[in-house]
Order: structure tokens, then sequence, then C-alpha cells
């Protein structure tokens, strides 16, 4: 993976920048992106500040526009001149609470910042990577992707969107050389679940933000012979009871 040019959404915090410093560990060259600039800015320093040789750069950009995500692979393919893995794992809880309370604002909010980040993210990068003949495409869902609990409908719809997109994706692109999975981490504390005011009912030792870094490591890493479709990663802790 030395060297691999990795673009990853959402990298300010959590499971994000839990990525960048991994990837980055493993000599990679990392872009993060997320919308607000300062977190952006403290991770990509901390890297470079724990190796020098480090090669860590960040750009604002909100992944719900479309014209965003085409600006940060085009910053890459300035800086680097390719894009060898985007992860897009950008994605907002919100607020989650029984459907009839939302408003259609905040519906359209879910919908933006947890599907069409993950659209707007492949599209930016997909005619890149059929021109080098190579690439790797990890969407970022949820547990909420595989199962069905209470008061989380319309970020499941859109998870379940992001999955069904790397399904269909990763057929229409492997004869492109263009490998495309799912991560699927179960319930983590990170700054999605305070946004969202999310009770997990969790008790000892919960999933970590590295631990999902690691799935994406060993997903984006595989020969360009292998790839894992779909990963599934939960925390011991977190009891599943789906409907």
């Amino acid at each position: 993976m030395k060297d691999k040019v990795v673009l990853i959404s959402g990298g300010g915090s959590g499971f994000g920048k839990a990525m960048a410093v991994r990837f980055a560990r493993a000599g990679c060259r990392v872009l993060i992106s997320g919308r607000r600039p300062e977190p952006l800015r403290r991770v990509a320093e901390a890297i470079r500040a724990g190796d020098p040789a480090a090669d860590a750069e960040w750009i604002r950009a909100d992944m719900c526009r479309g014209e965003d995500a085409e600006a940060m692979a085009a910053r890459a393919m300035e800086r680097w001149g390719r894009v060898d893995v985007m992860i897009n794992n950008a994605g907002s809880g919100v607020r989650i609470a029984p459907f009839d309370t939302y408003t259609a604002e905040e519906i359209d909010t879910l919908v933006s910042a947890n599907l069409m980040t993950a659209i707007h993210g492949c599209r930016a990068v997909i005619p890149l990577m059929k021109q080098q003949g190579f690439g790797v495409i990890l969407n970022v869902a949820s547990a909420c992707a595989k199962h069905a609990w209470p008061s989380w409908s319309v970020y499941t719809a859109a998870k379940m969107g992001v999955l069904g997109l790397s399904r269909c994706l990763y057929g229409e692109l492997r004869p492109h050389g263009i490998r495309v999975g799912t991560l699927i981490p179960g319930a983590a504390p990170t700054e999605f679940s305070q946004a969202a005011d999310a009770v997990y009912g969790l008790e000892g030792d919960s999933l970590k933000a590295e631990d999902v870094a690691e799935a994406a490591y060993l997903m984006a890493s595989l020969p360009q012979r292998a790839m894992i479709e779909e990963l599934m990663i939960w925390g011991t802790n977190q009891e599943v009871i789906p409907l």
C-alpha cells in the first residue's frame, strides 16, 4: 500500500480520522475531506507530526454537493496524478427518532448526508479510475443496512441505498479493473452517535474507530485479484436483536 493515493471523506473525526491515520501509517498518500476545516487540519497535522515523511492533505468539501466531491478528486489528481482508493465515509446522524416526528427537511438532510454523499463520491472518481484501469471504492454503510430497529427508519433507508449502490457498481465496474465493496460497522462511540443523540445501551468495551479502520485497510489492501464485497464488523458487546 506504500504510496497509494487514498481519499477519505468525513476524515476529520470518528471512523474517517482513524482510517486516515491507519492508511498514512502504511505509507499511503492521504487526502481527507469534510465540512469543517479545523478538525481536518488537526488530523493532517497530527499525521505529519507523527511521521514527517507522511503525505497527508485535506480539503474542505461537503460531499452532499457533487461539485465538492469533484473538487476533492481534482485535488488528488493535481497533487498525485491518480486515485487508488476512494472511501466514501461521510455521513451524519442528524436525529434518530420515530418516523412521524421528522420534518421533510430532516428527511432530505438524512438522505443527502448518508446516501448522496456516497453517490457523489463514486461519480467523482469512477471516470478517473476507468481511465487508469484500476481502483478501489469502499462505501461505508451501517449495520442498519442489514437489520431494522425502531426509530432508525430514514437513516436505514439511506444506508440500505448505499449497500445497493455498492452491489450494482461491483458488477458494473469489475470489467474495468475497479473493485467496489461495502464496509458495514456496528455501533461505536463516535461524534455520529453524539450528534444523533443515539443511545445504544452498550456496556463494557465497545467497537472502536480504530477497529473499523483496520477493516477498511484490509479491504483496500487486497491484491487486484481479490475483493471483499461486504464486510460487517461488530463490537462483541453489542447484542443484535433485529426485527
